[in-house]
């Protein structure tokens, strides 16, 4: 399987059955498309959705986060779990506007230099919130659905956002060739391929 027909076949599986109508969609904002990243992780779509809302409306922007108390960030977080997400945000937004100015920054580097943010985490917020943006995916291989995180991949593709939105997108490796072409494509833009849990993460 040629890499650019696996990234037109996951592209043509959003497209027909992924997701287009949840609240981060609707913005290229690099702080929301963040704040939802993080609540993502570990996190089902439909219980983010009203913690998010709530979320942004008590802290609409970076600066507010940053000048919020510790305890204050925590309440809205109440219920989500996984804490340390909500005290890794609060410390980025304050590194944000101690080193950034209040902007989120716009390179791999200094996005992966906030606390809680990973590559594959960095990648989507740029390619969502910028366009094309570096090569990442996060992708499982072995019994359990993968979920991918793309920059470009090929096949033509240009925004980053086109395929970063494609996470929702439940991907099986239905037999060793598609493994193979996988592998493949993580050699030809200098993915890195890491054993995690019962599959293979490559980033």
């Amino acid at each position: 399987m040629a890499t650019d027909s696996f990234t037109r076949r996951l592209l043509a599986w959003h497209r027909r059955h992924g997701r287009h109508d949840l609240p981060w969609q609707r913005t290229r904002d690099p702080y929301r498309l963040w704040v939802s990243e993080i609540m993502l992780q570990q996190t089902q779509v439909a219980t983010v959705i009203p913690y998010y809302d709530r979320f942004l409306a008590r802290f609409p922007d970076v600066g507010a986060l940053a000048r919020a108390r510790a305890d204050t960030v925590l309440h809205h977080w109440t219920g989500l779990g996984y804490y340390a997400r909500a005290r890794h945000l609060h410390a980025a937004a304050k590194q944000i506007v101690a080193q950034h100015g209040g902007k989120f920054p716009r390179t791999l580097d200094d996005v992966m230099a906030l606390p809680g943010i990973g590559r594959s985490t960095a990648g989507a917020i740029l390619a969502l919130a910028c366009g094309p943006a570096p090569h990442v995916l996060d992708l499982g291989l072995g019994p359990q659905p993968a979920v991918a995180h793309f920059g470009q991949l090929g096949g033509g593709i240009r925004r980053g956002g086109d395929v970063s939105q494609a996470a929702d997108a439940v991907v099986r490796p239905k037999s060793a060739e598609e493994c193979l072409a996988l592998l493949k494509c993580a050699a030809e833009f200098r993915f890195r391929v890491a054993p995690v849990g019962g599959g293979t993460n490559v980033v």
